[in-house]
């Protein structure tokens, strides 16, 4: 499996929705979607959680695991009558196909819809019932929380809607991989084993800051290029306030946004809070911390080694196999049995001496602090990383079937979470102490490193998770992941402004980005 393949996201359509005179649909819907049996093979009856996130005028949701996407959109009536229709398709197998065409109500804030499901060729009866039940507000059956009052900032928007699936993007004929595994220009809501974080009850507030004169040409360099490029969102924040963001048409602070890599920062943070815990150092030997390596030779890695992507490995991300994916991370396998196989155990070169981006570390480092903390990392992140940073919807983290965090890249959050995110980093790391000087650490070059042709065209050093020296925008610090998500600090603790942006298929625009933020982070 290759790193592209690991890289859990993309996948919450949005569709256009127009106003409902019976409710405003603005926020999240939640319920279920559930069926009959299989008329062809005898299948059973099944119920999945169902998540439509909408704001404005748009909205849309998928269902999405391991094995099968099914994507759904919503098409209301002026009468207060409601068309929910899907289509779905088995990943390894694209032949296969359905599609849901159900009929209902919006009533207030319930809505109802049912129909049958048919196979792709349209005509073939599949099941003969399929019932979707959703409520506005409350508490979501996936576990979604909202806080659009804590997040009241205006999103300028520009180019194209977020609507057109990436399987008929561009992008699906360079990668046709990732177009396989990511259908949709935003995300998924995880699959159904996902770990899903609990809003806090008061969320950290996010508000529209002043627009300076001296930013104005900024901000519009940042439209065109969203009107442009392959970019959802762009967004500089100073301390708790949005200066200026602009992205898609559909796209809100509610909407949800992929990590790619950039839950291997969240990784480290979280490794931060485990270190200033005492219960484990940097210096910790892996096979002190997983019993399962304390005899392997990757066991004598250090945490530190782990972070930054210099355990010695000779396992790299593409060499972990569809099958291995599929029996480990979707299957009755485990991560934890996939990290402790003999072949996984073996080194290529000495702890600590040569920078590898690679998969495994991240795994390696939230396993070891699962092991020590007592309780998955998942949770851990959930108390000691999105509880105080103050987030204000639910955080979904993908995990394998026995709840090990996929920390490669598998943070979903909403607009309005990452942009807490990244100001509670900026904000701990001013202060003093041990997890200060922790994120000051991680935000400082801890290794040189080569330039690595599709990885790293711009950057000299690495942290712990995280990009330092970068050619194209001197004195920031950044979170990178694969196409185009990114998060950048000063690597002055004292500045207060962060710079965030969201894309699809648009790393190749990092050389019009990177100039753009140093513009922001450096005053």
């Amino acid at each position: 499996m290759s790193p592209k393949a690991l890289l859990l996201g993309f996948g919450l359509a949005l569709w256009q929705l127009p106003a409902l005179a019976t409710t405003s649909p603005d926020g999240v819907w939640s319920g279920r979607v559930s069926c009959s049996a299989n008329l062809l093979s005898g299948g059973p009856e099944y119920a999945q959680p169902l998540r439509l996130n909408i704001s404005g005028s748009v909205g849309g949701g998928v269902i999405e695991d391991a094995q099968i996407t099914e994507h759904f959109d919503l098409q209301p009536g002026a009468d207060g009558s409601v068309r929910i229709q899907s289509r779905g398709a088995w990943k390894l197998e694209p032949q296969r196909r359905w599609s849901l065409r159900t009929e209902g109500r919006l009533d207030g804030r319930a809505m109802r819809s049912s129909g049958p499901m048919v196979a792709g060729d349209g005509r073939t009866l599949v099941r003969e019932r399929c019932l979707i039940e959703l409520s506005q507000g409350g508490t979501p059956a996936s576990g979604s929380g909202s806080s659009a009052g804590s997040a009241d900032f205006a999103i300028e928007h520009a180019g194209e809607p977020l609507s057109d699936p990436l399987s008929t993007h561009p992008a699906a004929r360079k990668y046709p991989m990732i177009a396989a595994r990511f259908p949709e220009w935003l995300m998924a809501a995880g699959q159904p084993w996902a770990f899903h974080s609990t809003p806090t009850a008061n969320p950290r507030q996010i508000r529209n800051g002043v627009l300076a004169a001296a930013d104005q040409s900024l901000f519009a360099e940042a439209r065109r290029l969203v009107a442009s490029k392959e970019i959802k969102a762009i967004v500089f924040v100073d301390g708790d306030q949005v200066a200026y963001a602009t992205g898609r048409p559909g796209l809100t602070p509610l909407s949800l946004l992929p990590s790619a890599s950039v839950s291997k920062t969240v990784t480290a943070v979280g490794v931060g809070k485990a270190v200033c815990s005492g219960r484990v150092t940097l210096n910790s030997a892996l096979g002190s911390l997983i019993p399962g390596l304390k005899a392997a030779p990757i066991g004598t890695a250090s945490l530190r080694d782990a972070l930054l992507m210099a355990s010695g490995s000779a396992v790299h991300s593409h060499e972990i196999t569809p099958a291995e994916t599929l029996q480990h991370f979707a299957g009755p396998g485990s991560l934890e049995q996939l990290l402790l196989t003999p072949r996984f155990a073996e080194l290529s070169a000495s702890p600590g001496q040569r920078f590898v981006y690679k998969s495994i570390d991240p795994y390696l480092a939230a396993m070891a602090v699962q092991t020590v903390m007592g309780k998955p990392f998942t949770q851990f992140l959930q108390d000691e990383v999105f509880t105080p940073m103050g987030s204000g919807e639910t955080v979904i983290l993908d995990t394998d079937r026995q709840g090990h965090f996929l920390a490669t890249g598998g943070v979903r959050m909403s607009l309005a979470d990452w942009i807490r995110f990244a100001a509670y980093v900026r904000e701990q790391r001013a202060g003093a102490g041990c997890f200060a000087d922790y994120l000051k650490a991680m935000s400082t070059a801890q290794l040189r490193i080569p330039k690595i042709p599709g990885v790293n065209g711009f950057f000299n050093g690495y942290g712990y998770f995280t990009w330092t020296d970068n050619d194209a925008a001197s004195g920031s610090v950044w979170a990178v992941g694969h196409f185009g998500q990114r998060i950048g600090w000063s690597t002055d603790p004292a500045k207060t402004r962060v710079f965030l942006t969201f894309g699809v298929e648009s790393d190749r625009d990092m050389t019009a980005l990177y100039p753009l933020a140093a513009r922001w982070l450096r005053p």
